[in-house]
């Protein structure tokens, strides 16, 4: 995010993040299309798309479909990697707190569905989060599922530990000591960037009870010490 180089980290080339992000991205979308099935009416967008690994298991849909992401690079990455899919089309959002711009996109596009997975610990600080959260649901009606959500007194041993087991489990536990290497010998802790966020159920409970949102908790990544939280001002 801005002011802490997170653009500048994820407009580098992040070979060991993006492996590891494709198997633990195909889990969660398995088990988010199993809990919220898409109508073929929906339009959906993925914010913070990254290069894709999301909405790649989405080709089979004839739905509209939208990544945005703060990244040129994995922008144009996807642009060329969906070219062949003309219902697919992507946003680049060179400044995260560029809050209308999400706005004008939702509206625009007439967006139902949003997925924001592992981009909310991104943010600075809950002030900005709502100030995010406001702006989505300025639009009239939208599902949005936040996934990875890191609750506060998280343990990154614990969560080191239980991803280690389930991509043993899956079948990618390469991947993972290929990813946990280069995380360590990379500048992802170690530059000057602000810390990641952590934020409770409360907080997404209090602000949907607030502006009487509908909301729910899911577990639908494989980090179970972390928590997916679902916000809707529509049916489903």
């Amino acid at each position: 995010m801005s002011g802490n180089n997170w653009i500048e980290f994820w407009n580098r080339n992040q070979v060991g993040f993006d492996t590891i992000m494709a198997n633990t991205t195909k889990y969660f979308t398995i088990q988010y299309f199993k809990k919220f099935p898409i109508s073929s009416k929906e339009v959906l967008l993925d914010y913070g798309c990254g290069p894709g690994f999301f909405l790649q298991n989405c080709t089979h849909f004839s739905n509209s479909f939208f990544g945005a992401d703060i990244s040129g690079k994995y922008i144009e990455f996807c642009g060329n990697k969906f070219r062949n899919h003309p219902n697919f089309a992507f946003f680049h959002i060179p400044d995260p707190f560029d809050f209308l711009k999400t706005t004008s996109l939702i509206r625009d596009h007439q967006i139902t569905r949003i997925v924001c997975l592992s981009v909310l610990q991104y943010f600075p600080d809950e002030e900005t989060v709502t100030q995010f959260l406001d702006h989505i649901f300025d639009s009239p009606k939208v599902h949005v599922v936040f996934g990875d959500v890191i609750p506060k007194k998280s343990s990154i041993l614990k969560d080191t530990v239980h991803v280690f087991w389930e991509s043993l489990k899956n079948g990618f536990l390469k991947d993972y000591l290929i990813f946990m290497t280069k995380t360590f010998f990379s500048d992802y802790f170690w530059r000057n960037k602000a810390p990641l966020l952590q934020l409770d159920k409360s907080f997404f409970e209090n602000y949907a009870v607030k502006n009487n949102l509908k909301w729910e908790f899911l577990n639908l990544t494989i980090p179970k010490t972390r928590f997916t939280a679902v916000l809707s001002n529509r049916e489903q």
